[in-house]
This record gives C-alpha cells, structure tokens and sequence, in this order.
C-alpha cells in the first residue's frame, strides 16, 4: 500500500514499494481497478483472459492505447506515479473518489512523491517549514487549507480525480479529469429510483468486495453505515464471516438511559438476522485522550487534529487488525454523498436566526466571522487580515454563511470534507495494514445522484427520503425512523472528568502563550471553562471538539516550529 519515490526528469526511483516496467513505461503505487471486465472489453482483452493481468499492467495499457486520457476509462482506487520513459514524462495520479493519497515536493532539480507523510516527517533530506496562511486556514471551522496545499510550505497534497504532468525540464501541470457526464435522470415513476439507488449501492459494494479475504465494517446505528452493512451482508459469500465493529460509551450509570447514549442496542437489534457476523462492541476506558497528541506524528504534515472520536477510530482499526481484516467498509460520507442533496432553505423562522440575518445586514460580514473566529486559536488581527485577501476573501465567506440554499452549500462543504476525510482514512489505513473503503462515495452512484432531482432528497416534511424510501423493507424500521440521534463519543464528559488532564494543559498553553502575536489563548480558556460547566451532552462533544481542535493546532506548531529552529 505505501510508496515513495523520486523523479529528476530522467529517471523514475523507488524509495519505497517496486516499480512495475513494461514496453518503455514505469508505474509506482497502488492500484485496484473496479469493472475490470469493461476496461477489458475496451482493451481488446477476452474475458477468459483477463485473470492474466493485474491492475497495473491494465493501467499500462490503457496508458499505452489512449495517452493522458485513459484516466476517463478507469474506475476504481488509485495512487500511482507513471513514468513514460521514452518521452520523459512522469504522471502522478487520484482517483476520483476513493481513500487514497498523494503528496510531493519540489527539492533542487528533483520532485519527490510519498502516499504517506511520514516519509517527509523523518527523512533528513527537506527542511521543513510551517506555511503561515495555510496553518491560520487549517484552524477555522469550515474553511481549511487551499485546494492541494499542507501546513508546511512546498508540500503540496494531490487532490481527487486530478493529475499532475511533470516533464524532464521540471515543469508541473495540474490536470482535472471527467470520467463520464450523466444526462439529467428524469423517471416516470418515483420507485425507479429507488430501484436504480438500490443497484448502485449494491454494486458499489461488490466491487470493493473483490479480493477482501476478511473483511470488516465501522457500524453504528445510523443509516448510513447500516445500509453498506445490509448490502455487505447479502453480497459476502454464506460462509464468508463479516467482522462488525461499533464504538459503545464506557461511563454509562444509572441516570443514563442506554437506548439514548449508545448504538448497541440498534445494532445487535439490527443483526441478529444474520448469521455469518461476528459483531464487536468495543469500550476504551483505558484509551486516554491525552495520548492521542503523543500519537499524531502520522497526520501532523496533512491534517494534526486530534478530537473526541480519535481514540475509538484507531482503536477499532488496531482491534480490526488483530482480527486479521483486510478490508474495513464505512459509510462516513454518506451524510454528505447519499442523503443531503436535496434543496432545502436554509433560512427558517426562527428568532435567532432572523437575529443574525438583521445583524449581517447592520454589520456586515464580520459580525458572523466574529462568531466561528472564537473557535480558532489564532488572534483575530492575524485572520481578519487573511480573510480580507483577494484569492481567500469568497471562499472564507462561503466557509461561514451557509447561502439561502443548504444543497449548495453541502455540495462545496462535502467536496472539501472529501478531500481531507479521503486522505485520513488512506493514512490511517497505511499506518494498521487495512485498507478502508466507503461505498457511498462511488464515481457512479455520485453520478447519479447528482442527475437526479433534489426534491428526492428532501419530500412530503422528510429529510433522507431517497435513502429512507430506498431501504424500506431492507433495514429495520427502528433504525430507519430512529429519532434519537447516539454520539460516539456520549461519555466525553464523564471521560474528560476522569482524566482532568485538560485543566493542567490549558494552564500550561495559556502561560507560554499570554504574551504571542499569534496565538490568542484567551480563547482556549473560554472554550475550556464552558466546557467544564455544562452536563449537556450535545454541548460536551461540541465544545470538547473545539477545545481539542485548539490544542491540536498550538501542539502542532510547537513540534513543528520546535524541529526547524
């Protein structure tokens, strides 16, 4: 799954991972192929053939028969470097909408390319430097880092269903690719999509089936997860067992109703149909969160935020591992992909939000900035100035007035959700051996999705309708008309009185940090004394998310700041 290497404009090597090489063409990195039948039609390739061939070779010669556009012919997960010997061209590659990842950087007369950011983090050959603007982005909710840019100035991170050219004089050309335009689906009858939905996820589903030996599901109760679970059931062979992983609150007492704080009793309700599952319901009461920063050497390059579900996302992949799963299935975007694409104003009756409507009419813009700014850590001086910048100036003010229309704001909020969850999970899955995959953000049922009506989304005063009418008499009507929303993270608060290690930390930052230009931990303390006072629930996951984001970002600096100086 890893790889590494380097390009000078002549010569292609591999600092890690093995080169495949044929008929004057060179490819580095990973590759598994969906509908390989159909690029082997297109191939001239007989089906009785085709198990002749890996993925890669395939790639070969669809680069070899139509050039810099044989990316429109492939569908699958990708991230490879492919080197064209003869012309001395060297391509780097994403997939459209897989977990993958890509980074490189530019050093002397040679570009360097990892799929993890380790390889940059401990190697002695870059010196590494916080790019300023891009840290201040990373530390605003909504907003984050430029499309392909890190925290750290000159490593850049390929973005999906794009590639980059880079020929022997050294010179880059960002490319993005259409792998297919769908027409507008326009259906007589409202249960053909439905049907058409069904079909899609389910082959969504198989493809990514196809060389798992163990495979393995992130299951909550949600209807996202459970509906890649319901597919993965029915399309796994009878003998095959399905290895179940759900994160279950450890702090419950007796004024905790277990219905309301966690997702066991749904899930085991859920699964007792099925007899080829083997369900884990894992706690972490010796997972400590304080930990979690002494651990995040793996995304500190891309993205070093530590928050309050950390510790059970690693847990159950280290756990998954033992288990000896090869495949972990999630359904983490399908908020964003399979259930909220419908139009939907944003604009209600409510007091406050009329409040804020009259206050941006009053004040402006900032007004609404004011608000988000608290929760960064960074001083206001130094945002206000960047947010004020002509090429950051509409996209911050996108990332915080959500428009009168909330599909069109979900739509650029999930491309960018996609770009970093894409790339967590492709580092995650390097660092336990596991390779993660998200059915719901398949190329073709994104396809579809998009060339459907909005009103399929969002009908008759019910949200998910798509998704809810799509799985009538499949999932469990408790699970599809569920109304009690079940936080991972349930038990933050009695978690975070146990440990009582925030209280020492935010002392200790607000300290070094009273007197900074840029930090401005006044905020930090705010955020911590709100914590500390509210019993609510919903209030502790949010504020605690806050909080932690903070200190994620100070501690990143310092780590980083600290190895440069």
């Amino acid at each position: 799954m890893k790889f590494a290497g380097s390009f000078d404009g002549n010569l292609l090597s591999a600092l890690n991972g093995e080169i495949v090489q044929q008929d004057g063409l060179q490819l580095l990195g990973c590759v598994e192929l969906y509908h390989r039948d159909e690029l082997s039609d297109q191939l001239g390739i007989r089906h009785i053939d085709l198990h002749n061939y890996s993925d890669v070779v395939l790639v070969l010669f669809a680069y070899k028969k139509w050039g810099k556009n044989f990316f429109k012919y492939l569908y699958g997960a990708w991230s490879f470097v492919l080197c064209d010997v003869d012309n001395k061209v060297l391509l780097l590659s994403r997939d459209p909408s897989e977990n993958s990842s890509l980074f490189y950087l530019f050093k002397g007369h040679t570009l360097f390319f990892s799929s993890f950011t380790t390889f940059f983090n401990d190697s002695t050959l870059f010196d590494l430097e916080i790019d300023r603007d891009e840290f201040i982005r990373l530390s605003l909710r909504l907003v984050g880092n430029s499309r392909g840019k890190t925290i750290i100035k000159e490593l850049h991170n390929l973005c999906p269903q794009s590639f980059l050219i880079c020929d022997a004089e050294m010179h880059i050309e960002s490319v993005e690719f259409l792998q297919e335009v769908i027409p507008v689906v326009r259906f007589k009858k409202e249960k053909d999509y439905f049907l058409q939905f069904r079909s899609l996820m389910a082959e969504a589903v198989m493809c990514r089936l196809r060389g798992a030996n163990r495979p393995g599901i992130f299951l909550s109760s949600g209807l996202d997860s459970t509906t890649v679970c319901s597919f993965l059931l029915k399309s796994s062979d009878p003998g095959k067992i399905i290895h179940t992983y759900t994160s279950v609150p450890n702090f419950i007492d007796e004024h905790d109703n277990l219905d309301s704080v966690s997702e066991l009793p749904l899930v085991e309700y859920f699964l007792k149909k099925f007899l080829n599952v083997k369900s884990s319901f894992l706690q972490f009461p010796n997972a400590l969160l304080d930990a979690q920063f002494k651990n995040a050497d793996i995304l500190n390059l891309f993205n070093p935020i530590i928050h309050s579900n950390s510790f059970w996302l690693k847990g159950i992949l280290e756990q998954a591992r033992s288990d000896g799963v090869d495949r972990m299935f999630t359904g983490q975007m399908g908020n964003y992909s399979i259930s909220f694409k419908g139009q939907q104003s944003s604009l209600s009756l409510s007091i406050s939000r009329w409040m804020n409507y009259i206050f941006s009419m009053l004040f402006g813009d900032y007004h609404f900035k004011k608000q988000q700014w608290k929760y960064s850590v960074i001083r206001d001086d130094l945002i206000s100035s960047l947010s004020k910048s002509k090429s950051f100036k509409a996209e911050f003010k996108l990332g915080y007035n959500h428009s009168l229309c909330t599909s069109t704001f979900r739509k650029k909020a999930f491309k960018k959700i996609h770009r970093f969850a894409s790339v967590q999970w492709s580092l995650l899955g390097h660092e336990f051996g596991i390779r993660v995959v998200d059915p719901t953000c398949d190329i073709r049922l994104m396809n579809f999705l998009d060339s459907i009506p909005s009103t399929i989304f969002n009908r008759k005063g019910i949200s998910k309708y798509l998704l809810k009418q799509a799985m009538l008499g499949i999932l469990p009507s408790r699970i599809l008309f569920n109304r009690i929303p079940k936080p991972q993270s349930a038990d933050i608060g009695k978690r975070l009185e146990r440990e009582n290690f925030l209280s020492d930390i935010v002392d200790n930052l607000f300290d070094k940090y009273k007197n900074s230009n840029f930090f401005d931990v006044r905020k930090l303390k705010a955020i911590h004394v709100q914590l500390m006072a509210t019993g609510n629930k919903q209030q502790q996951h949010v504020l605690s998310f806050h909080l932690l984001y903070m200190i994620s970002m100070i501690n990143c600096y310092d780590q980083l700041h600290g190895a440069r100086t």
